[in-house]
């Protein structure tokens, strides 16, 4: 993600840099440099990204190497699909 593009932390109006770029920028620098297709996804454009349920389930059940680990983060912020649910 490499932080925001148009509003910081808690919509500063100043961008901010995601933690592991500010820490180690040439670290950074190189991955950018590598050649690989990036496509940024900026923490002020995913923070109003909203899912309902019915959304998060068609992702789950598309089981591409993305949408598993979308599902995935899902999963560690406290969402469960509803057949993994318990009674």
């Amino acid at each position: 993600m490499f932080g925001s593009f148009y509003l910081g932390y808690d919509r500063d109006p100043v961008p901010a840099a995601e933690w592991n770029v500010a820490a180690d920028v040439k670290s950074a620098q190189a991955f950018v440099q590598a050649g690989a297709e990036i496509i940024y996804a900026g923490l002020d454009i995913t923070t109003f990204v909203k899912l309902d349920e019915k959304n998060r389930s068609r992702l789950l059940m598309r089981q591409t190497p993305l949408t598993n680990a979308l599902c995935g983060l899902y999963t560690l912020w406290g969402w469960k699909p509803r057949f993994y649910m318990t009674q």
